[in-house]
């Protein structure tokens, strides 16, 4: 049973073996989120950008999920 956004479930040792037997049909979803406050979107070098370029390709090809970044404009 889920019990609100924990990545944990509570359950008994039945919950465990159905669990078990559904995780070959489960698709785990992977968000990357990175935060920079001290970096200003419009003063970023064009190495800084081709970086943070690179990173996200090399996650979202390994993850096959969303990468973020949060900065400063």
């Amino acid at each position: 049973m889920r019990t609100g956004l924990s990545p944990f479930e509570i359950g008994d040792r039945e919950a465990l073996f159905r669990i078990r037997q559904q995780a070959p049909q489960l698709f785990p979803r992977i968000s990357t989120v990175i935060a920079q406050p001290g970096l200003s979107i419009k003063a970023s070098s064009d190495e800084q950008l081709r970086l943070i370029a690179g990173a996200a390709s090399y996650v979202q090809s390994v993850t096959k999920g969303s990468f973020d970044v949060y900065a400063s404009t």
